[in-house]
C-alpha cells in the first residue's frame, strides 16, 4: 500500500542507512507531501458530507408539502 501511495505522489519515501533486521533491504521511513495533504482535507470534507447526507435521509418527514419545505 506504501507503495501505492508513492507512486501517486502523496507520500514520499525517503531511504537511510542500514536496515535494522537482516530481511530487510533498506531503512526507509515515510513522509506526506502538499498533495497527500491535499487529499486528507479533500477525503475529510466528503466524509462529513456523506454523513451530514445520511443523517438528513434518517430525519422524519415534516408533513409539510415539497414546496413549502425548506
Amino acid at each position: 500500500m506504501l507503495d501505492i501511495l508513492a507512486r501517486c505522489l502523496l507520500i514520499k519515501i525517503h531511504v537511510v542507512g542500514p536496515p535494522l533486521q537482516a530481511s530487510l533491504t533498506e531503512r526507509r521511513y515515510y513522509s506526506i507531501t502538499r498533495k497527500g495533504l491535499e487529499f486528507l482535507e479533500a477525503y475529510k470534507k466528503i466524509q462529513a458530507l456523506i454523513t451530514y447526507l445520511e443523517t438528513e435521509r434518517r430525519r422524519p418527514p415534516s408533513g409539510l408539502p415539497m414546496d413549502l419545505v425548506g
